[in-house]
């Protein structure tokens, strides 16, 4: 239920039992349960309880799909999330490892879920610190999705912005900011002048001009940031209130 955890867990309680009645122990819809209960214990910040029952969903799944199956691999994946979320990176990257591999073997060496799969590794790699290894894959998804997508496209985009990220905590900042303005001018010509997306591309771009020292220059995209928020949102939003920070 919305914004009441503990009326969302009880209720995700009752689903898994009267599942369990109905299906028997188990049952994807029986799996499905106990993954929406690790949700919710995630929300509520119990990660360890969280991850007890994305290792029940996962076993489950295994039980039933065999080694080599979608729902197996992003159970896996829900494992990693958990795992990542309570900064043990080393199981987070073992997990994701093993997510891309059965990807792969799935679909195939050039697929959406493959450059997914790659784009978690590089996450993991870059909060370990180790962005020469996190430069490297998110050049693979950038490559893989303009292979799969063309050269314009919202995963495309995203990607360049990823990109920039990583150039960004290298410190090379001039290529940083060759990348979130190639991801702004993109998802201006995917969304329009008026979209969240772009107003996210205004703060990346204004991010890199303050790294640079450049403050004019990062105080005139964040005020194209709140204009933006303001003319989306209206003058009262938690995303104008962000802009109005970030400026202040």
């Amino acid at each position: 239920l919305m914004g009441d955890r503990t009326k969302a867990l009880e209720y995700q309680e009752r689903v898994l039992s009267m599942r369990e009645r109905i299906y028997g122990e188990e049952h994807p819809e029986v799996a499905g349960a106990l993954s929406m209960l690790a949700w919710v214990y995630r929300e509520q910040g119990d990660l360890d309880q969280a991850l007890v029952y994305e290792e029940r969903t996962l076993e489950m799944r295994l039980r039933i799909y065999g080694e080599e199956h979608p729902d197996v691999a992003g159970a896996l994946q829900d494992v990693a999330d958990v795992h990542q979320a309570k900064g043990d990176l080393t199981k987070a990257l073992e997990y994701r490892e093993r997510v891309l591999s059965m990807r792969e073997r799935i679909y195939g060496e050039e697929h959406p879920e493959v450059a997914s799969s790659l784009a978690a590794i590089a996450g993991v790699h870059q909060a370990k610190g180790d962005l020469t290894n996190a430069l490297e894959y998110r050049e693979r998804v950038l490559s893989m999705r303009e292979r799969i997508y063309g050269e314009e496209h919202p995963d495309v985009a995203g990607s360049l912005s990823a990109i920039g990220r990583v150039y960004k905590d290298l410190g090379e900042l001039d290529r940083a900011l060759e990348y979130q303005v190639r991801y702004l001018e993109m998802v201006q010509r995917i969304y329009g002048d008026e979209h969240p997306m772009v107003v996210d591309a205004l703060v990346g771009v204004g991010n890199v001009h303050q790294s640079k020292g450049d403050l004019v220059k990062a105080l005139e995209y964040r005020e194209l940031a709140l204009a933006m928020n303001q003319r989306i949102y209206g003058e009262e939003h938690p995303d104008v209130a962000g802009s109005l920070s970030a400026i202040g």
